[in-house]
């Protein structure tokens, strides 16, 4: 069928009682939705389904314009015709030959419904205000094919929101329903944003649920690699030495279970890419430091350090107008420490502020504890 210029495909549902289309096909062609005594209907698995409205548009079937009735849902995609208009027109079926007679007695051809069942866009539910620099739980809910599409799990990958700027979602598991679900959203963002009702935050692609299988490996220190056990051994030498065996053995049980957690080495630091950050220099001109001089039997320990960096994806090729050089500073153990010098960077650069909790409150929160464990940053600044 077309509408106006535009070619359209409708699913002819028999287990529709209503024709219905989706709220992205109105607002594709500009149709005027007006206000409906129906504000939801019930459909198979019970849910409701919004109406926000009907469309009153002439669709042309054929060679015959026809006036259709359509009512307006953000929970679907596309064009329903439901039962309702197959009776008004009195289509003959031929379900043999898969086609239907009009009123003019014309054949139409029908075509098998594209199978998109494993792939569905997930939107927001209602206006939500998003805080500044923080993350937020964000009602949404899941397209549906059809009235009677069933739900499936599914998973939503993480992604820029579209039409907002450093708003991100979180990767997240979508459970078997289309609606009563909420999904975290970040605005790293110095102000208070706001998600508006309907934003598409991207497909929820359909996942098999696996039921967690617990004590696979008898020894799952066998599963760990060289350099992982070294790093867990370390750890593990660090340990009181009033520890009973039992205790050690738990905290080794531990570390292995979250070897992932672990550095194994000066370049294994990991990383998020939810966010990137942006260094503020206002109008200042971009500042280039000219290139110094190094010791020679340095040189070729830069070079080597550099590409390492590379290959573990922590700096890459670049061609800026900023330059700032390299400085080698000494640990205490005699190695070499690769640096930075952004003084001079820092010096036109807009401060952020990073306020810290009082000192004495943390340390309050601390009292009556027996053991306490710390966490070291392999790079951390």
């Amino acid at each position: 069928m077309k509408y106006r210029r535009h070619r359209l495909h409708g699913l002819l549902d028999t287990g529709s009682d209503i024709t219905v289309a989706g709220n992205n096909l109105a607002k594709k062609f500009k149709w005027e939705t007006c206000p409906h005594p129906t504000k939801s209907v019930k459909i198979a698995n019970s849910e409701e389904m919004v109406i926000y409205g009907a469309v009153y548009v002439s669709l042309r079937v054929s060679k015959k314009g026809i006036d259709f009735e359509i009512l307006i849902s953000p929970d679907i995609t596309g064009l329903i015709i439901g039962i309702d208009w197959m009776k008004k027109q009195g289509y003959i079926w031929d379900f043999r030959q898969q086609r239907i007679m009009i009123e003019d007695r014309e054949w139409l051809e029908l075509k098998p419904a594209h199978d998109a069942s494993g792939i569905r866009r997930i939107y927001v539910g209602e206006d939500t205000l998003l805080p500044p620099s923080q993350q937020t739980e964000v009602n949404v809910r899941v397209e549906r094919r059809a009235p009677q599409s069933l739900a499936f799990t599914g998973l939503l990958e993480n992604d820029e929101v579209s039409d907002l700027h450093h708003v991100y979602t979180a990767r997240s598991f979508i459970p078997a329903k289309f609606t009563g679900i909420k999904v975290p959203v970040l605005n790293t963002e110095k102000r208070s944003q706001v998600i508006a009702k309907d934003t598409d935050l991207g497909e929820v692609q359909v996942v098999e649920v696996i039921d967690e299988v617990k004590n696979v490996e008898e020894n799952p220190t066998k599963s760990l690699s060289p350099l992982e056990k070294d790093a867990i051994d370390k750890i593990l030498e660090k340990m009181p030495e009033d520890m009973t065996e039992e205790q050690r053995q738990k905290v080794q049980d531990l570390l292995v279970k979250y070897r992932n957690f672990i550095s194994t080495g000066d370049h294994d630091i990991g990383r998020t890419d939810l966010v990137e950050y942006r260094i503020d220099t206002g109008d200042s001109r971009p500042i280039r430091q000219p290139l110094r001089r190094y010791h020679f039997q340095h040189l070729d320990w830069i070079d080597k350090e550099v590409e390492e960096m590379k290959k573990h994806g922590i700096v890459e090729p670049a061609a800026s107008p900023w330059a700032s050089n390299v400085v080698l500073v000494k640990k205490k153990d005699g190695t070499l420490r690769f640096c930075i010098d952004c003084r001079r960077l820092n010096s036109v650069t807009k401060q952020d502020s990073y306020p810290l909790l009082l000192i004495d409150n943390c340390l309050n929160a601390l009292s009556g504890s027996s053991w306490y464990s710390t966490l070291d940053l392999r790079s951390g600044y």
